[in-house]
């Protein structure tokens, strides 16, 4: 039973970043988070006009609500690397979902922002070489949206397009958010 509603959950929350990221005349703030691909928790940073209206604070702390396959079922960290690995390997496609919790505890808003995000690379289209060497700057990895909200950023709603920036180590979501 639970894991059918996450299956449900996982699927809307596709659905609505796919919405969003195609439809951005909502007169959304734009935002850009940046996180290091590091294991959680970890620090990230905010910038753009949800920034500077007070809707999201400028840094604050993040950490990993689980990853999922495509099908909504938790997975591990290692079951990730496997599949992440036997893509690459054999040149397919790698899908799966990420839920993160970004918090803001010291200025700007006050609260935490859920935000599920829908990873799907695909080796047929990187070289997988190159992706070893390091020779890729970054990735267009998929999309995310906000899936749910506390204190003053509760309500709020939005999504965007999901980069790894493998120079960097970063992960970057850039988009817009809006207050309900």
């Amino acid at each position: 039973m639970q894991r059918r509603a996450l299956r449900g959950t996982m699927m809307g929350v596709t659905v609505a970043a796919l919405a969003l990221a195609a439809c951005s005349s909502d007169g959304g703030a734009d935002v850009e988070i940046s996180m290091a691909m590091a294991p959680p928790p970890g620090t990230f940073t905010a910038s753009g006009d949800a920034v500077d209206d007070g809707m999201l604070c400028a840094t604050g702390q993040w950490d990993d609500g689980g990853t999922f396959d495509e099908d909504g079922d938790p997975i591990s960290g290692e079951e990730w690397a496997q599949a992440f690995d036997s893509a690459m390997a054999d040149e397919t496609v790698v899908s799966g979902i990420s839920v993160r919790t970004f918090t803001c505890t010291d200025e700007g808003a006050v609260g935490s922002i859920e935000v599920a995000d829908t990873v799907s690379i695909d080796f047929a289209q990187i070289d997988p070489q190159e992706w070893s060497e390091g020779d890729i700057a970054s990735a267009e990895a998929g999309t995310w949206s906000v899936d749910g909200a506390t204190g003053d950023m509760s309500g709020m709603t939005g999504g965007g397009d999901l980069t790894w920036n493998l120079d960097g180590q970063q992960i970057v979501y850039s988009g817009q958010v809006s207050e309900s």
